[in-house]
């Protein structure tokens, strides 16, 4: 835990400071020794000393408003390309309803399965963490049409769940996935290039 709170905290500094700072942190670590308590507590310590220094530094945090904006879109508009394409773009009348109740879920659940997965926490998030995020958002999103029973339908039995049709979930899930790696790699670019103007 120490180790990882203060890998975290060298990520938050500026590059050009990095260095430094690990070996004077790292010094600072061996004299605290078998000290568990005491190391923890300056562990956690030196988030709040490294967000200084980058405040001192002049640079600003970066935000995750950006991608967050990006994957809510990139999720929304997943979703409803899923239904046109299993539908040939002709969702029929109950499907378009279930789309209806269920979009929201899809967007504001799927961002909080890709924050659970570790998708907001640092920068650069690999694809593999991405694809983990978006499987857990069709099976989230499986569970929620199953409990929530958002659409019901007759039929001879009586009243029954709509559920999302196969297709559209492993639809879903593919345009979802490269939705969202096509958004992170479009804002690494922007950062990137605007960083060297």
């Amino acid at each position: 835990m120490i180790e990882y709170l203060l890998a975290r905290a060298l990520q938050r500094l500026p590059k050009q400071l990095r260095s430094r700072y690990e070996a004077e942190w790292r010094a600072d670590l061996a004299v605290l020794g078998d000290r568990r308590w005491a190391s923890l507590r300056w562990a956690i310590g030196l988030q709040h000393a490294a967000s200084e220094l980058r405040a001192q530094s002049g640079l600003k945090r970066p935000t995750r408003l950006p991608r967050l904006t990006c994957d809510a879109l990139a999720l929304g508009l997943a979703y409803y390309a899923a239904y046109l394409l299993r539908f040939d773009g002709d969702p029929p009348g109950r499907y378009h309803d279930l789309f209806v109740q269920t979009l929201p879920f899809a967007i504001v659940g799927g961002l909080a399965c890709l924050a659970l997965t570790g998708n907001y926490g640092t920068t650069n998030v690999g694809a593999f963490r991405l694809a983990k995020g978006i499987t857990l958002t069709t099976l989230a999103l499986i569970a929620y049409v199953a409990l929530v029973q958002p659409t019901l339908v007759l039929t001879a039995q009586g009243l029954a769940v709509l559920n999302i049709p196969a297709g559209v979930t492993v639809l879903f899930a593919l345009t979802a996935t490269a939705a969202t790696l096509i958004n992170r790699a479009l804002l690494q670019w922007t950062r990137a290039r605007a960083s060297t103007a």
